[in-house]
């Protein structure tokens, strides 16, 4: 028995066996063009096991003939066909990085091995521990003798107003007064003068004295000096007059001093007035002058805050007087009192201020310059001295809690001094500045040796001082 074809049930024998040229599109058979039936009716074959082409067409021959492309994001084979872009794009962002750290490294080459030599100085310096119980005295600068501590006297005035209802009116009289700078250019001897001693303007009006007064003799060549205040002979606001270069004494007419002996004035007088003026109740005027008063406290005490930084004042040493001024009328019936703060300061110069407190308490340090640096509560406190005895008699004071005495060093020179040399050579050099406790260079860029020549490119950077405590 004949085994049965099988094959032969699905294709009868006797019919020819269509050949196909093509490629697999998917799970499609292309069939080229060349290979269409003859005509409209022929039907193409079934498709069989016996009638399929299994063989693929090489087509990388023919570009024309090339499979075309698949979505390779899709499919399970996907994240293999999309490992080379992912990787691509890994070795783009190395490199961005790499150049990233090498541009951080050359600009940090460049700022190193263009920065600038630098020496650092902590200038010398001492903390001293003040004894209240111990007083210093000072001088007026035209009588002040060789090595003492001399100040000067400088006086300002601040007007402050507040408005109140007004009560009425009633008749007041005021006597103007301003301050004069008495000038001695008669005698090396100070000039006596009187209480109520006259002083006249070249418009025939008087002022007088408050108090006795002594005008310091002349040094030298230089005629002796005071200021202080003197006041209308009568009331009247004809007395508010402009600064003056000349008063005459007249007590002195007829004599040696009468044109030797002189007053002058720097401000307008003020505070003249004699009429009716606007009432204020009682209440509401001392509540006035007390708000006034507060206010002007404050200023005062900014502007002696904001002394020249070349001067030391001390703000507790000032004397503050208040006058009150005339007052004016205000809308509505109200008025508005006036009032005038003056104010007298001594005044000492900071470098020989500084000097002399280091000189004493430091022995070495009498030629240096020094600076004075306040620490903790440090402050001063003054004995015997009013505003009319400040420019015209010596004063005694005593300083407490703690301040820094602190040398200068000359940064200039001490770049001089280096410009151009070795560093081996820095020590020495650095031992020639007295005022410098410590210092330390660095010179750029680091290859070299020597300090740049120019001075101007050694940068001198002053620590803060460190300083022992003294007693």
């Amino acid at each position: 028995m004949v085994a049965k074809d099988f094959f032969q049930d699905i294709l009868p024998k006797d019919e020819p066996k269509p050949s196909f040229r093509g490629r697999i599109q998917g799970d499609e058979v292309e069939v080229p063009s060349d290979a269409a039936p003859e005509t409209p009716h022929q039907e193409l074959p079934e498709r069989s096991i016996r009638n399929i082409n299994v063989r693929r067409t090489r087509t990388i021959d023919r570009p024309s003939e090339r499979v075309p492309s698949r979505n390779f994001s899709e499919g399970p084979g996907a994240s293999s066909l999309n490992a080379s872009p992912k990787k691509g794009l890994r070795a783009s962002s190395w490199l961005w990085a790499l150049a990233a750290v090498l541009a951080v490294a050359l600009i940090s080459l460049v700022l190193f091995v263009f920065r600038s030599t630098s020496v650092t100085i902590v200038p010398r310096a001492q903390t001293i521990v003040f004894d209240s119980s111990k007083t210093m005295t000072a001088y007026p600068a035209t009588e002040s003798p060789a090595g003492a501590l001399a100040y000067t006297v400088r006086s300002f005035s601040i007007d402050e107003s507040h408005q109140v209802p007004s009560t009425g009116s009633s008749h007041v009289e005021r006597k103007a007064s301003g301050s004069v700078t008495l000038v001695n250019e008669y005698s090396t001897a100070p000039v006596k003068l009187v209480k109520t001693t006259r002083f006249q303007t070249p418009d025939g009006l008087i002022f007088r004295a408050p108090s006795d007064i002594s005008i310091p003799g002349m040094k030298g060549s230089v005629p002796g000096t005071v200021t202080i205040t003197i006041v209308a002979d009568a009331p009247g606001e004809k007395y508010n007059i402009p600064p003056t270069s000349r008063f005459t004494l007249p007590g002195l007419k007829g004599g040696a001093m009468y044109d030797k002996v002189y007053a002058r004035s720097a401000a307008a007088f003020s505070g003249g007035f004699a009429g009716n003026e606007a009432r204020v109740g009682d209440t509401e005027k001392r509540a006035a002058v007390t708000e006034m008063q507060s206010r002007l406290q404050e200023k005062v005490s900014e502007q002696l805050a904001s002394s020249p930084s070349d001067t030391v004042v001390f703000p507790n040493f000032a004397v503050v007087t208040y006058e009150e001024l005339p007052s004016t009328a205000a809308a509505d019936g109200a008025v508005n009192l006036n009032l005038r703060a003056k104010v007298t300061v001594p005044v000492f110069p900071a470098e020989q201020f500084n000097q002399h407190l280091a000189a004493s308490v430091s022995a070495d340090a009498a030629d240096a310059q020094i600076t004075l640096v306040p620490r903790d509560a440090f402050g001063a406190q003054i004995a015997n001295a009013t505003s009319s005895t400040y420019g015209v008699e010596p004063f005694d004071f005593a300083l407490s809690g703690t301040a820094q005495l602190v040398w200068k060093v000359d940064a200039g020179a001490v770049a001089q001094s280096l410009a151009g040399k070795n560093e081996s050579a820095f020590q020495t050099i650095i031992n020639g500045f007295p005022e410098v406790q410590e210092a330390r260079a660095r010179i750029e860029p680091f290859w070299r040796k020597n300090f740049p020549t120019d001075p101007a490119s050694i940068q001198i950077i002053m620590a803060e001082p460190k300083g022992s405590v003294s007693p």
